[in-house]
């Protein structure tokens, strides 16, 4: 049997806090570490070698699934911008939607 792909970045979403290797979605509480640190730098969320290594130190996450959750959210956050016609403000991007 053909194991479930992610079609959608709601995918990305788990509810449990398993470190299971089979399991391609980040947890929760990862995911409320990443936002955070989104939220803190929403001026300019870049992210440097400085704060991807200790997002990966208090995430347990490894530097590839960060940069790639760090390519969805900006191409998120600047896609709502766009579409909303707003520039200043993180309140366009619904995180709890999924």
């Amino acid at each position: 049997m053909s194991e479930r792909m992610a079609t959608t970045p709601c995918d990305i979403y788990d509810d449990s806090d398993t470190d299971d290797k089979t399991n391609k979605r980040l947890s929760k509480m990862s995911l409320r570490v990443l936002e955070t640190w989104f939220e803190d730098h929403s001026k300019a969320p870049y992210l440097d070698k400085l704060s991807l290594q200790r997002l990966t130190e208090s995430t347990n996450l490894s530097k590839l699934q960060i940069q790639n959750w760090y390519v969805w959210i900006h191409y998120r956050h600047y896609r709502a911008e766009r579409d909303s016609g707003n520039t200043s403000s993180m309140n366009s991007i619904d995180t709890t939607r999924c």
